[in-house]
C-alpha cells in the first residue's frame, strides 16, 4: 500500500511540475495554475464550515423523506 501511495504522489508531483513549467513566461497561467494547486486542498476546510447539527438534520429529513416515498 505504501508503495502505490508513494507512486501516486510521485505522479502528482510530476503533473504539477510539467504544469508550472508550461507557465513559463506568463505570469496569469502560473498564477491560474498555483491556485488550482492550493485549491485541491480546499475541500477539507468547506467541509469543516459544517457542524454536527447540519449532518443530524440532513440525515433526519433523509430518513423521514424515505419513511414518507411509496415503495
Amino acid at each position: 500500500m505504501k508503495s502505490l501511495h508513494a507512486l501516486y504522489e510521485s505522479k502528482n508531483r510530476l503533473y504539477w511540475r510539467g504544469k508550472i513549467e508550461e507557465c513559463k513566461g506568463d505570469s496569469r497561467s502560473l498564477w491560474r495554475t498555483l491556485f488550482d494547486i492550493m485549491s485541491e486542498k480546499n475541500d477539507a476546510r468547506d467541509a469543516a464550515n459544517h457542524c454536527a447539527e447540519d449532518f443530524a438534520t440532513f440525515f433526519s429529513d433523509k430518513v423521514d423523506s424515505r419513511h414518507s416515498s411509496p415503495v
